[in-house]
């Protein structure tokens, strides 16, 4: 039972019930839902040596997984693009830590 002895507790009982009903809801939900891709588009200005790509440059990542995303430990990754340039190796990692928060989110 809730403690209705003073509106305060009243007030926080009743939330900690509904945010117990809102967790017990979305894990119902998400476990009868599987996450098999998403999709993540990067854009950034044309490389100085390339005047072709009308000064935008696109990278797609998508992330896929026939056992579905949560299930699978992430997937696996595919990378699409006519034109992407980095200055160093660490750029593409910081993308890939972009996309490992975003999924962990929605996981």
């Amino acid at each position: 039972m809730f403690n209705t002895n003073t509106r305060s507790h009243n007030v926080s009982d009743r939330m900690l019930a509904i945010r117990i009903m809102d967790r017990l809801f979305n894990r119902k939900i998400m476990t009868d839902v599987t996450l098999n891709k998403v999709t993540f588009e990067f854009t950034q200005d044309e490389h100085c040596m390339s005047n072709d790509m009308d000064g935008v440059e696109l990278l797609t990542i998508e992330c896929t997984s026939d056992l579905g995303i949560s299930n699978d430990g992430g997937g696996f990754f595919v990378l699409k693009t006519e034109q992407w340039a980095i200055n160093d190796v660490d750029e593409l990692k910081l993308l890939f830590d972009k996309i490992e928060q975003a999924i962990n989110i929605i996981k």
